[in-house]
């Protein structure tokens, strides 16, 4: 059987058996196709009308197309139906739209329901709706992602060499749902320690800026706005309306044993549902392994 079908079967095996506990243990890798274009991950996908370029996100929930690209392809809208959502710039209301089988590298999604918006980075996003299925190995550093449908048994670790840390992790902040419910905990929040102020930061290969802190965690670390004002400043395009920021150079994040020194984050927005967010700057310089199956995370320097 070949590999396309084999993750197909696979697929429709696991929708048809939510309720059955899924194995465990990582099967065999499945590449993501990946460009990298200066910080932003892309991944080609097609569709029965054509193909797109998504932008890959772990930020965000719900995978979309912008209305530009979803008649292009023939997605189904309904303009009755609205999903508020929470952007840096604001809150935005999207369409929902179907699309049908959907290929993303060697996997075929029959259905699946995306958001539709105005704006968005590339032609949409591919969100955490279709890499929750998974076990993602990102390597981002060196162009690679990778998909494992098995996903980690407890107390089981990557198959990676060299040294790396593990997170028990926790999934407190919900997000939105097709059905206009919130979703069942999508993020994986991971304990960190920005300038000796502890938090849970979401990990976000949107965030092209490197990473976000809210106002109200910039305020408890102490930063004010007369101290704000005097960083560059940056605009938050992407979902929604922008946002003006200001970049500013903390002195130390830790994340767990590790120090990263001189960090520069975006502070500002209004999205302050997360006080922390790690972006790209992460993912570029760290392999890092998000275990839907297991709510942990593994987080390794990347290597030569």
């Amino acid at each position: 059987m070949r590999l396309r079908e084999t993750v197909l079967l696979t697929l429709l095996l696991l929708a048809a058996c939510a309720s059955a506990t899924a194995p465990c243990a990582p099967d065999t890798p499945i590449p993501l196709p990946i460009h990298m274009i200066d910080k932003a991950a892309l991944v080609p996908v097609s569709f029965p009308r054509g193909p797109a370029v998504l932008l890959l996100d772990t930020g965000s929930d719900i995978t979309n197309l912008t209305r530009e690209a979803a008649h292009r392809l023939g997605i189904k809208i309904d303009p009755l139906r609205k999903l508020p959502g929470q952007t840096v710039g604001g809150v935005v209301q999207d369409n929902i739209g179907l699309a049908t089988d959907l290929h993303v590298g060697p996997v075929v999604i029959p259905a699946m329901a995306v958001a539709i918006t105005e704006t968005s980075p590339a032609e949409g996003v591919l969100g955490l709706d279709f890499l929750q299925r998974f076990d993602v190995d990102f390597d981002l550093g060196h162009g690679r992602v990778t998909l494992h449908t098995g996903g980690l048994c407890r107390g089981q670790r990557p198959p990676w060499r060299g040294e790396f840390q593990e997170f028990a992790i926790s999934r407190s902040v919900t997000g939105r749902a097709l059905d206009g419910s919130s979703a069942t905990k999508p993020y994986l929040m991971l304990p960190a320690t920005l300038d000796g102020h502890a938090t849970l930061a979401m990990l976000d290969t949107g965030a092209l800026l490197g990473g976000l802190v809210n106002p109200a965690f910039a305020a408890e670390i102490g930063l004010t706005p007369g101290r704000l004002a005097r960083d560059p400043e940056a605009i938050a395009g992407g979902f929604g309306p922008s946002a003006p920021l200001r970049m500013h150079r903390f002195t130390a994040l830790d994340l767990g044993a590790e120090r990263i020194g001189g960090l520069v984050l975006a502070v500002g927005g209004e999205a302050d549902k997360f006080p922390l967010v790690l972006g790209m700057d992460l993912f570029l310089s760290h392999r890092i392994w998000l275990s839907f199956s297991t709510d942990r995370v593994f987080l390794q320097p990347k290597l030569p």
